[in-house]
């Protein structure tokens, strides 16, 4: 079960306070510490942890990605200790996790290149309860609270620890009617960086006449502007099981037009054995709160933390037949048609408990399987190994590639909601640049150029080239789309470039 749900209930009105300017100058991120870590695939599509190679059905937890038919399972951490909730970067290098520590949510940042770990915020109370999320411009977003019993806000910060930025400023107000709990977590960012949902806990009257928390679906801009509520449950206030009657983890859809999340349903009580008793639906919900309620799952299980990527909706789901009165018992993780068609369990064959949970889908890349031009070894650049394409240039002769054969073969109805390049770059020197282009018509024509650079040790961009042309499934098929890179000197002598890796990144609808 994922731990928000116990936490709500556990804390009711208090948990996390508003940090002052000084604080927030503070440390923000441990010493990284050497840790033994996986390779990552480069086909790892959804994250999440599980117990499945443990001696013990209750853990300890570790992380695993798989491909996105749930194939090619990789364990990517190999510790004693209680990993949860987990996001992938989009430049792939670094995993944000939740992990328990002396009964408290704690975030860690993996780096997959060097293979550390450290702590954010080593010297708050809890971080990163109930979820995590990266934005695109490599921000890590995240929940904390500062001193025990004080108000939660959300935060987002660079990997190394800088930028830290404090987007929301609840306080607590014990004296209101009802007393406000100042309480957010569950914090997503849309695919296009643009948008954060979370959920917002306030104080609601429980039958017995005391307060208790209950969630609502708040959204914001990335920037932490324009703070709304966009769904606050009907029903009255108070526990199913070991849930708190609301709604839970919001997720955009790729176009950010709708949220994904889940909400508790009171007519089912999985796994009483297990001290579980409850049961919570898929929903989907316009993102401007309008149109009503769309139940993606059937009712019965417990089928929590959705998460929405092209045309596909991915959530963990925990099935008690004996409850329900149907099916066979199950834990893990589940791909639906947001029409609630298709449903597929990814892990069928794993005992119960063992399988993918807090699954979260891998942002989606695209890699070429052909070039040209004047890159040495410039297939050097089709996936994210160690080895590299290079060039040689002065200031009088930059050198050029072309990038083919990325694979897209989309619905021809498709619609482009982003496309992106990633390029994983450096130079011998600072006046090493890389001038990025990209056509639909097969070189006929090309869009603007992007240039980035000047770093002399290796770093991923994110190039943002929706804009560049009117995108639409035809211009992205092989025989149209190209990809061209030149390396460019703006200082003397000659410099030497260094491209590992060239992926693209489109976010649609089918």
């Amino acid at each position: 079960m994922s731990k928000s749900r116990i936490y709500f209930v556990a804390i009711s009105m208090a948990v996390c306070s508003l940090a002052a300017v000084d604080e927030l100058r503070a440390q923000n991120l441990d010493t990284p510490v050497s840790i033994t870590v996986g390779t990552l695939p480069d086909n790892a599509a959804l994250i999440f942890w599980s117990t499945r190679n443990e001696a013990s059905e209750l853990g300890p937890r570790n992380l695993y990605v798989a491909n996105i038919s749930g194939g090619s399972v990789t364990q990517m951490t190999f510790s004693a200790k209680e990993y949860e909730h987990a996001a992938l970067s989009f430049d792939r290098r670094y995993i944000a996790a939740s992990r328990t520590v002396n009964d408290l949510s704690q975030l860690y940042l993996i780096d997959l290149k060097n293979r550390t770990e450290a702590r954010v915020l080593p010297t708050y109370n809890r971080v990163a309860v109930g979820g995590v999320d990266w934005s695109p411009d490599g921000f890590v977003f995240f929940q904390a609270q500062q001193v025990d019993g004080g108000a939660c806000q959300i935060y987002k910060m660079k990997p190394d620890g800088t930028q830290l930025v404090q987007l929301t400023s609840l306080v607590q107000d014990p004296l209101a009617t009802p007393p406000d709990p100042a309480i957010v977590t569950d914090v997503s960012v849309s695919e296009d960086g643009s948008k954060v949902a979370y959920v917002r806990g306030f104080a609601a009257p429980f039958e017995d006449g005391s307060y208790g928390t209950k969630p609502q679906i708040w959204v914001m801009n990335s920037d932490g502007t324009n703070q709304h509520l966009v769904y606050d449950d009907p029903r009255a206030a108070g526990t199913h099981g070991n849930d708190v009657i609301g709604a839970f983890d919001p997720e955009f859809s790729p176009d950010n037009s709708k949220l994904v999340f889940s909400r508790t349903n009171l007519d089912y009580a999985n796994f009483p054995q297990y001290g579980v008793s409850t049961a919570q639906d898929i929903v989907t919900l316009n993102a401007d709160g309008t149109g009503g309620l769309f139940s993606v799952t059937v009712p019965g299980p417990v089928s929590i933390l959705g998460d929405w990527q092209n045309g596909k909706i991915v959530y963990t789901e925990y099935w008690d037949a004996a409850v329900i009165g149907s099916g066979t018992n199950y834990t893990g993780a589940t791909t639906i048609n947001p029409d609630g068609t298709g449903k597929t369990r990814l892990e069928p064959s794993l005992a119960l408990w063992r399988g993918a949970r807090h699954v979260k889908f891998i942002r989606p890349t695209t890699n070429a399987t052909g070039c040209t031009g004047q890159w040495s070894n410039c297939s050097q650049a089709y996936t994210s190994a160690t080895d590299r394409a290079t060039a040689s240039a002065n200031p009088n002769s930059p050198k050029t590639g072309i990038w083919v054969n990325y694979g897209l073969a989309l619905p021809t109805t498709s619609v482009i909601h982003n496309v992106a390049i990633m390029p994983t770059f450096y130079a011998s020197g600072t006046g090493g640049q890389i001038e990025v282009k990209v056509s639909g018509d097969a070189g006929a024509t090309w869009g603007p150029a992007h240039v980035v650079g000047g770093n002399t040790s290796e770093e991923t961009f994110q190039i943002d080239v929706t804009a560049d042309l009117a995108w639409t499934a035809t211009k992205l098929t092989n025989a149209n789309f190209r990809l061209q890179v030149r390396l460019m000197n703006t200082g003397s002598g000659n410099i030497t470039g260094n491209l590992r890796w060239l992926p693209i990144r489109v976010s649609y609808t089918p």
